[in-house]
């Protein structure tokens, strides 16, 4: 759809060709295997050039349409992929707790992707070398 979507944009094959990087043929050959299973014409000759029908025109636009939510679907899964999940466990002597795990706790909310759980241990004196 792509292709049909630029030949209504840049007019021509030989632009099509290039502005994607292929061959003339190819081009061709994307346009009749699009066209192959619609019943209406999708494009037609105005002389030498390949012009877009009406039902291509709207095919080309609903085309945009579906290129555009893929774009859209591409950058969600990417900030999914990239953005940390899970929980962190976070264990600290008391004096230690009482400075950090306030903020530590504020930068992520009960419910975020990031839950952090935290404890203050108090440990024996004898498991410590003198």
């Amino acid at each position: 759809m792509r292709v049909l979507r630029e030949l209504g944009e840049l007019g021509s094959v030989r632009a099509v060709a290039e502005a994607l990087g292929i061959t003339p043929s190819a081009v061709s050959q994307q346009i009749r295997l699009l066209q192959r299973p619609i019943p209406v014409a999708l494009t037609e000759r105005c002389g030498r050039v390949l012009a877009l029908t009406d039902a291509g025109r709207d095919l080309a636009a609903a085309g945009a349409e579906v290129q555009a939510a893929l774009a859209r679907a591409r950058e969600v899964a990417r900030g999914l992929s990239t953005e940390p999940a899970g929980t962190v466990t976070v264990s600290g002597f008391s004096s230690a707790a009482l400075s950090y795990f306030p903020d530590l706790v504020a930068r992520f909310p009960v419910g975020g992707r990031v839950e952090v759980a935290v404890a203050d241990e108090d440990v024996t004196q004898t498991p410590f070398p003198a």
